[in-house]
């Protein structure tokens, strides 16, 4: 068979969805909450680290086209977060988790080191190069609100790119249209969103980018669809029904079906894009992406402040867990039955 005209079957979200919200309904109640306000927002920023420790990464790293690399055994492996991990212990906030890193050389044949951060829980989609901001505020409430326009801002540039990017490799029309339509639901939200803060959320910037592969884009969707947004469209659900703010209850039940949608979106594009690549290559993303849902699973977060939880429903640490476990199984099964399917296809 040939591998244009291979079917692959996609994820059922809405019932991903069901199965998360029961999961998290048990996990609800075994919650603690700090008083103390939370140093993250649903958003991002960078760390840049200290010259004096950058200088360890030439010792296991080298760079090359704007990339940290790993030297083991004497081959260069990419990795996309293994320097931030190696350096930047210390050098994040509470509430936020190392999510990608740049490096560029020196004239001197030093090595600077940036370190991205995203915050902890299912916010939504990112893209690479876009510029990070964390909103200048300590209340905990007006901080999750100002990120939250923020990155529903930062999805209407990633849902942007992802149909220019399928539109170049020959993505069907009927994703193309569903994407265009994300994209038109994304920038409502951004409206909704900066409509209800008090805090001035300045409009997120991508930074110029060339087109990237198919192992890339989908790449990347996986992380920031599949995974990130399958369990943030989880929770906009979770706080729709929760949020204690009537106003805010009511954006979040407009804003929640959407995500649902965006989610599933995500899903196809996947599925799509896995019968576009060898036998052979497939396997071997299915093996990167099952590494990729590991760390989503197994990534420390904070509790989620009393405020946020009580006002915006916001879901707990806990059910936070719940969920990313949940959604990573999923992602793994649908792995697992990738590399059977390509396997008999190859």
């Amino acid at each position: 068979m040939g591998r244009h005209r291979i079917r692959f079957t996609s994820v059922n979200v809405s019932k991903v969805l069901r199965t998360t919200a029961l999961l998290g309904a048990g996990a609800t109640h075994s919650a603690c909450f700090p008083q103390t306000p939370p140093q993250g927002s649903c958003g991002g920023y960078e760390v840049a680290v200290p010259e004096e420790r950058a200088e360890d990464v030439q010792d296991r790293f080298y760079v090359a086209d704007g990339g940290a690399y790993f030297v083991d055994g004497g081959q260069a492996q990419y990795f996309h977060e293994e320097p931030c991990n190696y350096l930047c212990t210390g050098e994040v906030d509470a509430g936020y988790h190392l999510h990608e890193c740049s490096a560029a050389p020196r004239p001197d044949g030093g090595v600077t080191l940036t370190c991205r951060v995203r915050s902890h829980g299912g916010c939504g989609r990112y893209t690479q190069g876009v510029d990070d901001w964390k909103a200048p505020v300590s209340d905990p409430v007006a901080a999750y609100l100002a990120g939250a326009a923020r990155l529903e801002a930062v999805a209407v540039l990633a849902f942007r790119r992802l149909e220019g990017e399928l539109r170049s490799l020959g993505a069907p029309t009927s994703l193309l249209t569903r994407l265009e339509r994300a994209t038109s639901e994304e920038e409502r939200h951004a409206e909704l969103m900066r409509q209800t803060t008090a805090h001035p959320v300045p409009a997120p910037s991508l930074a110029a980018w060339s087109p990237r592969s198919l192992w890339e884009v989908a790449t990347e969707n996986f992380v920031e669809g599949c995974l990130a947004e399958t369990v943030g469209a989880a929770m906009m659900q979770h706080q729709a029904t929760h949020a204690t703010d009537t106003p805010w209850r009511r954006t979040f039940s407009i804003i929640a079906p959407d995500e649902e949608r965006h989610a599933q979106l995500s899903w196809d594009v996947a599925s799509w894009a896995v019968t576009r690549i060898s036998a052979d290559a497939a396997r071997a993303w299915a093996r990167d992406m099952e590494a990729a849902a590991a760390h989503f699973s197994s990534t420390q977060l904070e509790e989620t402040h009393s405020e946020l939880t009580l006002r915006l429903g916001v879901p707990t640490r806990t059910w936070q867990r719940v969920a990313r476990a949940h959604v990573a199984r999923v992602a793994r099964d649908w792995l697992s039955l990738l590399g059977i399917t390509r396997k008999l296809a190859g």
